[in-house]
């Protein structure tokens, strides 16, 4: 008799023990996962602050350049305000049985992945027009300015990189909270569709931003090329596939050399640009301007 509530006491404690471990790993983790939050916000507010208002203000960057470099980040920043907001109330309400990824809800990713899609999709753009700073003193000089008083010596560049980072770090920390909690815990549902979701959000991201690189070199291509339009002016290519579900990664272009066979001797130099599933074939590019030739 004395062993069996000896027993029951001990599972008890054993029991209360684990669900304060749990309470703990989990309230450190969602700390974590607030604290990030509000430190991506603050980053998000100084580019916005001292970077973006002031170059329009002073008339330091043309209003095309700024869109260019720092793209919609104002509207990206609205969205993460108000998650803060969110993370923080249901912070202060903090209990064990409390739920927390069931604030990342499916309408709310479904907007920040336009968002981030439209940024990221920019983001190649925006390091080159950044490039083109070092040759202008007066905003060199004002963004070294900012960069060294205002912002610790982070520069433009490490801010405005953050936004492609943000969703595989979300994906991090909730893979963090879903170790710190217990499979009977209310949350643990929430937590498996948020990273099914989160999943499905950085595919779509790379998918898009894989797309548009493609699209964006072909577009480079036209530029520099004739022949080209006649390729693009089709709906459909011989095996019945569209040019822009064939066309993949773009993975490298440069010159080529064909050699003829050693009895006939001699060379044809051509340039080549190179995609996962077409290549291009070009005699010459940019101011010798000829056809341009296509293999799928």
């Amino acid at each position: 008799m004395f062993l069996t509530t000896y027993t029951r006491i001990w599972r008890a404690a054993k029991q209360a023990h684990i669900k304060i471990k749990n309470h703990v790993s989990r309230l450190r983790v969602v700390h974590e996962i607030v604290s990030v939050e509000r430190s991506y916000t603050k980053s998000l507010s100084l580019v916005i602050d001292k970077f973006m208002t002031p170059l329009r203000e002073k008339a330091l960057l043309p209003e095309a350049s700024i869109k260019t470099v720092f793209c919609n980040i104002p509207e990206i920043y609205k969205i993460h305000q108000t998650l803060l907001q969110t993370f923080e109330e249901r912070l202060d309400a903090w209990s064990y049985q409390q739920s927390f990824a069931d604030l990342f809800k499916p309408d709310l990713l479904l907007q920040m992945r336009d968002l981030y899609s439209k940024y990221i999709n920019n983001y190649d753009s925006a390091m080159e027009c950044i490039k083109t700073f070092k040759g202008q003193e007066n905003l060199a000089k004002f963004i070294r300015g900012v960069e060294d008083y205002e912002c610790n010596g982070t520069d433009l560049v490490s801010f405005l990189v953050m936004p492609v980072q943000r969703f595989p770090r979300y994906t991090l920390l909730i893979k963090e909270l879903n170790k710190a909690t217990d499979k009977s815990h209310p949350d643990k549902t929430n937590i498996t569709n948020v990273l099914a979701q989160l999943e499905r959000v950085t595919q779509f991201l790379n998918e898009s931003r894989r797309k548009h690189s493609s699209q964006a070199k072909l577009e480079q291509m036209v530029d520099g090329t004739d022949g080209i339009q006649k390729y693009l002016s089709v709906d459909e290519l011989m095996d019945g596939t569209k040019l822009e579900d064939r066309l993949g990664d773009f993975i490298m272009e440069g010159p080529l050399i064909l050699l003829s066979s050693p009895l006939k001797g001699g060379s044809v130099s051509i340039y080549v640009f190179l995609f996962d599933g077409i290549i291009f074939f070009a005699k010459h590019i940019r101011r010798l301007r000829v056809n341009l030739r296509l293999l799928v």
